[in-house]
C-alpha cells in the first residue's frame, strides 16, 4: 500500500493554519512594496467625489496590491482546484503564473529604486504600473465568465441528458401500453371467435292446444293437490245452487281450465246439480 493510499485510508489531513502564518508577513512586504511602486510611478492621495464629498480622500496607490494579489489567489484556486472545466483552468493557470510573475518584477524595481533613492519610477516602469489596474480587471472578467460559462453548459448537457432520459422512460412507457393493448385486443378477438363457434342451444316451448287459453292458470296441483276439474265442479255446483249460471266458457275463464277440462267440470256439475241445471248449461254451451 502507497503512502498516498494509507493516507486516504486513515482520512489523515494536514492542517492548513500554517499558511496564516505565511501570509501575513509576505502580506506585510508584498502590501507596502506596490504602494511603494505605485506612489513613485503617480499613483497618490485623490478625492472620488469632488463636490459631492470633498473630505473624502482616497490614496489610489493601495489598487495595486488589491488587484494584483487578490487576482493571482483567485487563478491559482481555479486552477487547483481541479473542478473546474479545461478551458477555465488553462486561463487560470497562465494568468495566475503571469500575475505572480508581474507581482515579482513590481517588488524587484521597488526594492531597486527605494536602494538607489529613486524619487520617480522612469516613464517605462509608470506605464507598465499603470496598466495593470485595467488588465487585472479584464483578466478577472475573463477568467469569471469562462467559469460561469463551463457552469452553464454543464447544466444545460445535464438538463438535455435528463430530458432524453424522460422522453426515453415517456417512449418506453408507451410501448409497454402498446403491447398490453396489443394483448387485450388480441384475446377479445379469440374469444369472440369461440363464442362465435360455440354451438347454440335453442330452448323449445311445450306444446299449447290451439283452443287452450293463454291466460294465466291455476296450479294443477292447486286446491290442496287435487284435480283441478273436482275443484271447478264443486265452484259450479256452488253457483247452480246461487241460481248463477256456470257454463264451461264461465268456468274456464274463472277456474283458468282448458276448454276440455272446463266441459268436462261443466257437465259433471250439471248432473249433480239437476237437470234444469243441464238445460242452463247445454244453453250456454
Amino acid at each position: 500500500m502507497t503512502a498516498r493510499q494509507d493516507w486516504v485510508r486513515t482520512g489523515a489531513s494536514v492542517s492548513t493554519w500554517p499558511v496564516l502564518l505565511l501570509a501575513a508577513p509576505a502580506g506585510v512586504a508584498i502590501w507596502s512594496g506596490w504602494v511603494g511602486l505605485g506612489e513613485l510611478a503617480g499613483f497618490g492621495v485623490v478625492r472620488p467625489l469632488p463636490g459631492i464629498w470633498d473630505d473624502l480622500q482616497l490614496n489610489t496607490a493601495i489598487t495595486l496590491p488589491i488587484g494584483m494579489e487578490c487576482y493571482a489567489a483567485y487563478a491559482l484556486k481555479v486552477w487547483l482546484s481541479g473542478a473546474m472545466p479545461d478551458t477555465a483552468r488553462t486561463f487560470a493557470r497562465l494568468s495566475a503564473i503571469g500575475a505572480l510573475v508581474l507581482g515579482a518584477l513590481g517588488q524587484v524595481a521597488y526594492h531597486l529604486m527605494a536602494a538607489a533613492g529613486v524619487t520617480a519610477a522612469p516613464w517605462p516602469v509608470t506605464a507598465l504600473v499603470a496598466c495593470l489596474p485595467v488588465g487585472v480587471l479584464g483578466m478577472g472578467a475573463a477568467l469569471a465568465h469562462l467559469v460561469r460559462a463551463e457552469r452553464r453548459d454543464r447544466d444545460e448537457a445535464a438538463q438535455w441528458e435528463l430530458a432524453d432520459a424522460t422522453r426515453a422512460g415517456e417512449r418506453e412507457v408507451d410501448e409497454r401500453a402498446r403491447r398490453e393493448l396489443v394483448t387485450i385486443l388480441a384475446a377479445h378477438h379469440t374469444l369472440t371467435a369461440a363464442v362465435s363457434r360455440a354451438p347454440r342451444r335453442h330452448t323449445t316451448k311445450p306444446h299449447q292446444p290451439a283452443g287452450e287459453n293463454r291466460t294465466t292458470r291455476t296450479s294443477p296441483r292447486s286446491e290442496g293437490g287435487a284435480d283441478p276439474v273436482s275443484g271447478a265442479v264443486r265452484w259450479a255446483v256452488g253457483e247452480l245452487a246461487a241460481g248463477r249460471t256456470a257454463g264451461w266458457r264461465r268456468i274456464a275463464d274463472k277456474r283458468g281450465l282448458s276448454e276440455h277440462h272446463a266441459k268436462k267440470a261443466a257437465r259433471t256439475a250439471t248432473e249433480q246439480h239437476g237437470t234444469p241445471a243441464l238445460r242452463a248449461v247445454e244453453r250456454s254451451a
